[in-house]
This record gives C-alpha cells, sequence and structure tokens, in this order.
C-alpha cells in the first residue's frame, strides 16, 4: 500500500465527511478501505491530519483489519494527537 493511496483515500473520506453531512456511498468505501488497511492508514502521514470527529468515525468501527487491540489503538491515537498540533482536552467529548 502506498503513501499515496492512502492520502487519495484519506483525503476523500475527509471531503466526504464534510461535505453536506457525508456523501454515503463514498464514505462506505472509504471505510471499507480503512478496514482493510487499518494499520498502513494508521501509519500514514494523512491520518496525523485528520480531524476529531472523523477520527472517532474510524475508531468506532468493529471491523478494523489486523484486530487491533486497545493499545494499538490508545498508541495510533497519542501519534495522531502529537501530530495534529494544539488540541484542547475540553474539545474532546
Amino acid at each position: 500500500m502506498s503513501e499515496k493511496q492512502i492520502e487519495y483515500v484519506m483525503q476523500l473520506m475527509q471531503d466526504a465527511s464534510s461535505a453536506c453531512g457525508g456523501i454515503e456511498s463514498l464514505m462506505s468505501a472509504a471505510l471499507r478501505f480503512v478496514e482493510a488497511n487499518t494499520t498502513s492508514v494508521i501509519m500514514s502521514q494523512i491520518f496525523l491530519q485528520l480531524d476529531f470527529d472523523l477520527l472517532q468515525l474510524i475508531f468506532k468501527r468493529d471491523s478494523l483489519n489486523e484486530g487491533l487491540g486497545e493499545v494499538q489503538i490508545y498508541l495510533a491515537v497519542l501519534r495522531w494527537g502529537r501530530g495534529a498540533g494544539n488540541i484542547d482536552i475540553n474539545d474532546i467529548t
């Protein structure tokens, strides 16, 4: 899986998420991609640029590939938090 492929799909997700409440079929296809390539996605640079709502949407999925454990998810979110810059803990509910 190339970084460019991941970046393209993640950008589509970001666009679909913010366009009129999300474009269902595009969002579903992008989420299936994330489910099938979870480790590559969370290790990509574009992952660090996702907004919080999209991050929540991804990690609420029960069907993430490779059976990521809680520690792996925690580390991915921590990596995202460090990469996302300033985070106000009060904004995270």
